[in-house]
């Protein structure tokens, strides 16, 4: 871990030139009886520069962090990386499409995948002879 005070920095950081990197977000997969759920952490990701697309049964999530705004500031230390995340998940025939959903909620997006009502578990009722 790098400690940085006021007080040690005492010339404005040198100028450098930082690429954006696309990686891969963290992300975690669940499942219930009714639906799948995709958790990825986006942080510093905002709605309108986040993108989720489904074609055939490809589900791609992709965002980016916007710029750092230091005009009219010196920075004195930078160790913020601008990034582009992106993923891409093969999504089982039994989904619904047109019931996933999405939030994103402090840097995390939940899509919720729904699966179409003759994919989810029921019960049988027995009828006696």
């Amino acid at each position: 871990m790098t400690t940085a005070t006021l007080e040690k920095v005492s010339k404005p950081a040198a100028p450098v030139k930082h690429e954006r990197r696309t990686v891969i977000p963290e992300y975690k997969v669940s499942q219930t009886e009714e639906a799948y759920e995709i958790q990825a952490h986006l942080p510093g990701v905002n709605q309108e520069n986040l993108n989720i697309e489904l074609e055939d049964q490809w589900l791609k999530l992709s965002g980016n962090t916007e710029n750092l705004d230091t005009e009219g500031l010196n920075p004195l230390h930078i160790e913020f990386t601008e990034r582009n995340y992106e993923c891409k998940f093969k999504i089982p025939n039994q989904i619904d499409p047109d019931l996933i959903s999405a939030k994103l909620t402090n840097g995390v997006l939940r899509v919720r995948l729904p699966k179409a009502k003759e994919h989810q578990k029921r019960s049988i009722t027995i009828n006696a002879s």
